[in-house]
């Protein structure tokens, strides 16, 4: 994943552009040849999320939200933001790959179990579609968000084996 990323960057950063396109805007031709190594359009979709809950805990707006992808699929996500906030906010993208190592604490305020458990409806059915059960590995363990030795470890164990095939 990482070469991948790194070739594809490096790809897009030694292509020339043609003098029309480039006056554009310097980002003109790298978006083309992205959408193109993608076979994705170059213009933004239309995304028409839905909400299904809204919650407000420790100052936080908690939505559970889903929009159809491209490709036909529904791609959950949770918006989190201030409660107290006004005016556009930065966003932060997390976007899982091809294998996922998901520690999930059962009372941690960024997982809420519901998400979890709507994640893991569509996530195991596709995993499993694509021959990969064995890549989508969830820790669901007692507790509050944390950082622990078990949680690096299971993290490590995933790297190691994923990673490195070992």
């Amino acid at each position: 994943m990482i070469r991948t990323t790194l070739f594809t960057l490096a790809v897009l950063l030694v292509l020339p552009a043609p003098a029309a396109e480039a006056q554009k805007s310097p980002f003109t031709v790298p978006r083309r040849v992205f959408a193109d190594l993608l076979k994705i359009p170059l213009e933004p979709p239309d995304v028409n999320p839905t909400v299904h809950s809204t919650r407000e805990e420790e100052g936080l707006i908690i939505e559970d939200v889903s929009w159809p992808s491209i490709d036909g699929d529904m791609a959950p996500a949770f918006m989190v933001r201030p409660a107290k906030a006004a005016g556009r906010l930065p966003a932060v993208v997390c976007l899982h790959g091809s294998s996922t190592n998901l520690w999930a604490p059962q009372n941690d305020i960024g997982m809420p179990n519901e998400g979890v458990d709507r994640f893991l409806e569509v996530a195991e059915p596709a995993f499993k579609r694509a021959g990969a059960a064995d890549r989508l590995v969830v820790h669901r363990p007692p507790g509050e968000h944390a950082m622990t030795i078990e949680s690096f470890e299971a993290a490590f164990q995933f790297f190691e084996k994923f990673l490195k095939g070992k």
